[in-house]
């Protein structure tokens, strides 16, 4: 379309059973080399992780008639949360005797008259290749990924800490914009930040965030 200056494509259309739906995309003669390793290591991964909530979604990359599947290595399943007695400053356990807590706390509340909701947990493993805070809008990942996590400081801190390799969240704005391609939500979130560090510092702080002063 770009050699021939043109602003209309021709469309192939096929006869398929109504009761399929799915997309199909295939290019054919295109100039710029195609890497499998690129799709293997990054858009495949990519493609899971952003559509993981669509449980009857499948999506398949084929190159050079050759199926590309994805490598375990690079794809992120979140552990289970943390479930042990409360430990102090020094990580000691409090009380031996005290009852064991899953730390995970469920979020939800308003931003005007828009719902925030979803958790954050302490992963019982924590990982270096982990997408933090996952935002989504409409059961779809907006920000978070493993190639590209979403590390807001106020709630995870430094990415380099062991701590914050085991905080892991999944946050819904479906009310939210975002940009066109569905990259990037398109508004100042620290509200939205401030308000989910406010539910995780209560009064037990169980995840062991400084309070906002």
């Amino acid at each position: 379309m770009l050699a021939s200056h043109s602003s209309e494509i021709k469309v192939d259309t096929q006869e398929e059973n109504k009761s399929k739906h799915y997309t199909k995309i295939t290019l054919l003669n295109h100039f710029r080399k195609s890497d499998p390793k690129f799709y293997q290591d990054v858009v495949l991964p990519f493609l899971l992780e952003t559509f993981f909530r669509f449980k009857d979604v499948k999506i398949n990359i084929i190159h050079d008639n050759v199926v590309i599947l994805a490598d375990e290595k690079n794809m992120f399943t979140p552990a289970a949360p943390l479930n042990t007695r409360k430990f102090n400053k020094l990580r000691e356990i409090e009380d031996i005797d005290s009852e064991l807590i899953t730390w995970e706390k469920n979020i939800e509340f308003d931003i005007g008259d828009r719902p925030v909701y979803g958790f954050v947990r302490i992963m019982n493993k924590g990982s270096y290749r982990q997408p933090d805070i996952r935002l989504l809008r409409n059961q779809r990942v907006i920000q978070g990924t493993s190639l590209e996590p979403n590390l807001p400081k106020s709630i995870t801190g430094t990415k380099n800490k062991y701590g914050a390799q085991r905080i892991y969240g999944e946050i819904h704005l479906d009310q939210f914009l975002v940009n066109y391609q569905k990259t990037r939500f398109n508004e100042d979130l620290s509200g939205v930040y401030s308000k989910i560090k406010e539910i995780l510092t209560d009064e037990d702080n169980r995840f062991g965030l400084q309070s906002e002063t």
